[in-house]
């Protein structure tokens, strides 16, 4: 099982009317995001 980590208090300013939308698989493993999320959260997509 993956550690739980702190929250780290950063703020990210984004768009008030960005949706944040992201799946993950039972093991916690990223299967979709969107593209505000991705932008957020900093990620590189790979299509695929």
């Amino acid at each position: 099982m993956r550690k739980k980590l702190p929250v780290t208090q950063r703020e990210y300013p984004f768009s008030a009317g960005a949706t944040l939308i992201s799946i993950t698989a039972p093991e916690g493993r990223l299967i979709y995001a969107n593209s505000a999320f991705v932008e957020v959260r900093g990620l590189v997509c790979h299509a695929g």
